[in-house]
This record gives C-alpha cells, sequence and structure tokens, in this order.
C-alpha cells in the first residue's frame, strides 16, 4: 500500500479555484478594506513627505539646511518604522482572513463563517501582527544592509558590470531565501499555536518541503502580480488603473489562497495521509456575491431559493458502515473516539498539532484555553 503523497502542480491550481470559487466574496471584501486602509496611510505619507519638501524650499542658510537635513532623516527613519508596524498590523486581519477562509474550506469543506474567522484572528492577533511586523522589518532592513556594504566598498566602483549583475542576483535569492523560510509563520500561529519564535523555527521546517512551490508562487508574484499593481498606481487612465491594480490583487488572492493549500498538504502528508479536496458547498456566483457577504457578516439570510449546504459525506471506507469505538469510558457519540482503525485525528483551527499517529484516550476532552472548535469540524478523516 502506497504512502501519503503530495497534491500535484495541477492538482494545486485547479484547488486554488476551486477554493476560491467559495471565499472570493470575503476575501475580495477584506482586501478592499485593506487597500482603503494603506491608501489612507499612503496619503499620511504624502502629507509627510509635503511638509518635508516645504522645510527645503524655507531653509534661507547653510546652517539651517544642516538642521533641516537632520530633522528630515529623523523623521525619515522614525517614519519608515511607523509605516511597516502599521503596514504589518493591517496584514494580520486582511492575510489571517485569507488564511483561515481557505482552511476551513478545505478542511470543513464549506464556505467559511465571518464569526468563526474574525474570532480565530481575534485570540492570535497579537502573535500574528508580531510575525508580520519581523516579517517586514527583516525585508525592509536588508536592502539599507547591502546599499551600506557597497557604500563601504572602494571597489565597488571598479567592477565589472557582470559582477555587479550577480551581486544583484545573489542579492535577490538571499532575499527570496529569507522570505521563504518565513513564509508558513503566519500560519503556524494560526493552526498550530506557535508562539512568534516557533513559529519562524516551525516555518523552516515546513517550506524545506515545499521550495519548488514556494518559489513558482514569488516568480508568479514578482512578474505578474506585483507589476500588475505597481503600474496601475502609476497609470495617467484612473480606469486603466483600477483594472490593473485589481488585477494584481486578484493575483495576490490567488497567491495566498495557493499558499494556503500546499501548508494544507504538507500537514496531511505529515499527519500519514494524503490531502483530498472534497467540497459540500457549491462555487458562490457573481449574482449572489453581495447577499453571500451579508450572510458572511451575519447581516443577511440565505436568498430565496437558495439550496441548502448538504452535510459533508463521510469517507468512504472498505467493509461496513464505520462505528464509533467504543473504548472504556467513552460515550459512543463522542467525536474524540477513533470511528475506525487507521482514521487520523484532526485538531480545530487554533489548537497544538498532535503526533503523528496520535489518539485521544479514553475520556480526553480538549483545554478550555484552546479556541472552540467549528460547530461541524471532522475530527477524523
Amino acid at each position: 500500500m502506497s504512502g501519503p503523497r503530495r497534491l500535484t502542480i495541477k492538482q494545486l491550481v485547479v484547488g486554488t479555484f476551486q477554493i476560491l470559487g467559495r471565499t472570493w466574496p470575503f476575501i475580495l471584501a477584506s482586501a478592499a478594506v485593506y487597500v482603503l486602509a494603506v491608501g489612507a496611510l499612503t496619503l499620511v505619507l504624502y502629507l509627510m513627505m509635503t511638509a518635508i519638501s516645504n522645510s527645503f524650499s524655507s531653509a534661507d542658510s547653510f546652517d539651517d539646511m544642516g538642521s533641516v537635513m537632520t530633522t528630515i532623516l529623523t523623521v525619515l527613519v522614525v517614519g519608515w518604522f511607523v509605516m511597516i508596524v502599521v503596514n504589518g498590523v493591517l496584514d494580520a486581519p486582511w492575510i489571517g482572513i485569507v488564511a483561515v477562509a481557505t482552511d476551513v474550506t478545505i478542511r470543513a469543506a464549506r464556505r467559511p463563517a465571518a464569526r468563526e474567522v474574525a474570532g480565530l484572528i481575534r485570540r492570535r492577533f497579537v502573535p500574528l501582527a508580531t510575525v508580520f511586523v519581523i516579517m517586514l522589518l527583516v525585508v525592509g532592513f536588508l536592502p539599507i544592509v547591502a546599499g551600506l556594504l557597497l557604500m563601504n566598498m572602494p571597489s565597488v566602483m571598479l567592477m565589472s558590470e557582470g559582477t555587479l549583475v550577480l551581486l544583484g542576483l545573489l542579492y535577490i535569492v538571499v532575499i527570496v531565501s529569507i522570505v521563504i523560510v518565513m513564509e508558513f509563520a503566519p500560519w503556524a500561529v494560526l493552526f498550530e499555536g506557535k508562539g512568534v519564535i516557533a513559529a519562524f523555527a516551525r516555518s523552516a521546517t515546513l517550506a524545506r518541503k515545499a521550495v519548488l512551490q514556494l518559489i513558482a508562487l514569488h516568480l508568479i508574484w514578482a512578474f505578474v502580480g506585483a507589476p500588475l499593481m505597481m503600474i496601475g498606481m502609476e497609470l495617467p487612465s484612473v480606469l486603466g488603473g483600477i483594472l490593473l491594480f485589481a488585477a494584481g490583487l486578484f493575483v495576490a488572492m490567488c497567491y495566498l489562497t495557493c499558499q494556503g493549500l500546499v501548508y494544507a498538504d504538507i500537514r496531511a502528508v505529515e499527519q500519514g495521509h494524503s490531502l483530498v479536496l472534497r467540497f459540500a458547498t457549491p462555487p458562490i456566483p457573481v449574482a449572489r456575491a453581495w447577499a453571500e457577504v451579508r450572510e458572511l457578516v451575519g447581516a443577511g439570510t440565505p436568498a430565496a431559493g437558495a439550496a441548502p449546504v448538504a452535510p459533508r459525506p463521510a469517507p468512504s471506507r472498505p467493509g461496513p458502515a464505520p462505528q464509533v469505538a467504543s473504548a472504556p469510558g467513552a460515550s459512543p457519540a463522542s467525536p474524540f473516539a477513533r470511528p475506525w482503525p487507521g482514521a487520523a485525528f484532526r485538531p480545530a483551527p487554533g489548537w497544538p498539532s498532535p503526533p503523528s499517529g496520535w489518539a485521544p484516550p479514553a475520556n480526553w476532552r480538549p483545554d478550555p484555553a484552546w479556541p472552540p472548535a467549528p460547530v461541524d469540524w471532522r475530527f477524523w478523516e
């Protein structure tokens, strides 16, 4: 009997769009809020740079110019740090929503509910935001370090163009490698209950098992998503700029969703089984988008004529239907009793990850400090 298998490239691509088909109104709404918040932050930055420019124009002497330069450097350093911290805090809810929505769609085979998504992010917000801030500080600090190193190398001016190109490529490789190592830290915080330091250590372990997939995702983002968003922001045509920016945002949604799928795939193999994508809910049609968003935030009711969500069928197993194990002291209806030999226990989002092959003992109950499991969470597969 063959062991667990990882998803193929085709399965990752198809699975990404299947998940997006069930989560896109929710994710798009959260992304729109994020864009508005970043827009407001950009406006503050613009006003700050305008004030700096006015300070330059009002300087009448060399001494005044020196004082202005000192002030500008201080403002830029402090402003740069504040911008990174604020961006990290803004990344936490947006990317966290994508991660939780993707995980719920994969593991529970249904559309996410806003309350459970917001609840998990709220409980893990501080370590999640801290992880994002550290990631942005590392990525933002490395160019400064590289620039200072080059400034203190007199031989740089004597280097050939080929050598400079190689140095540039080496710099890109270092940056991408560091980002890949940190890639799964937010997922480890949300779904494995890791602290900040432990999340980065766990991320490095996970990333080693998905290097090629993560490199492919970064290439798609670097050559498709990011350029579309940058060109969209600079395009003179407002309509064209919005369309290009929206296209780049769509690539970002695909990137993060596929990243969540890769994470779930790795976790499934670690737990001794292959990830199988089954969905109990159909994709969301465009005509239902606003109604779905209202339902997700609890502000509306299902549209008339909408088909009820069918419960996910139990996995098929050869022989008779599986029965709940009758362990001593365990209730026959206990969700923590192994339902069939070889079933793998699936911890709920936010619970610690158990060792491979672990099964709850008789009378086992989750720690009250852990977040509650979703109502229809399947603990076995």
